[in-house]
């Protein structure tokens, strides 16, 4: 299982570089929009919209709203496997 979680935890942090053009050394679990000058809010929706895309996954206006942290965002990706 852990082989599991570091393998979503590496798509997505490569998915993080990609949406906001950023190298993947970057991202930390902290990540967050106060701290990433790209993640803006049309950033944050091109970033659930390739999540979506990349995990087969959706998630609800409510979440998309409060997930805003790499971390909490790849706990809730992990929570739908």
């Amino acid at each position: 299982m852990k082989t599991f979680n570091m393998d979503i935890e590496k798509r997505l942090k490569k998915l993080f570089s990609e949406t906001f053009n950023v190298p993947e050394e970057k991202i930390t679990p902290d990540t967050r929009p106060s701290n990433l000058a790209e993640w803006d809010s049309l950033g944050h929706l091109r970033l659930f919209m390739n999540i979506e895309s990349e995990f087969q996954i959706s998630f609800q206006i409510d979440e998309i709203k409060e997930l805003n942290t790499f971390e909490m965002i790849l706990k809730q990706i992990l929570n739908n496997f």
